[in-house]
């Protein structure tokens, strides 16, 4: 398949899109204990992308890197620090925590929501 846009995380496929296409990636492929699963976003999740200022790319390479912990209702959160060095909300910061809250479920993870903080 030729693609427009490709993310690897230690020399593994993270999440290709066809090329030229408008499809946003919502089926991120990671890799994780010797399995690969998609990762969906909820309609909550996909609505809190811009009002909280996370991307695809930051929850997947969050999900697919970053330590897992145990979160209420039987899901799962971990936490992701980038560098943004940009302006949010009128203030400047140099870094961005990004928070996915999810569901590891037998074929797929479901992304539940997103938090994010700026420092």
């Amino acid at each position: 398949m030729t693609c427009d846009l490709v993310f690897y995380i230690h020399g593994l496929v993270l999440a290709q899109r066809p090329l030229l296409t408008d499809i946003p990636i919502y089926a991120i492929i990671i890799a994780m204990d010797k399995r690969a699963k998609p990762i969906r976003l909820s309609e909550h999740a996909k609505n809190q992308l811009v009002s909280r200022g996370a991307t695809e790319k930051e929850i997947a390479e969050a999900v697919g890197t970053a330590e897992w912990s145990r979160a209420e209702l039987g899901r799962f959160e971990c936490r992701k620090d980038f560098v943004f060095n940009k302006t949010w909300n009128g203030m400047r910061y140099k870094s961005k925590q990004v928070r996915p809250i999810f569901a590891d479920e037998q074929n797929e993870i479901i992304v539940i929501t997103v938090y994010t903080y700026y420092f």
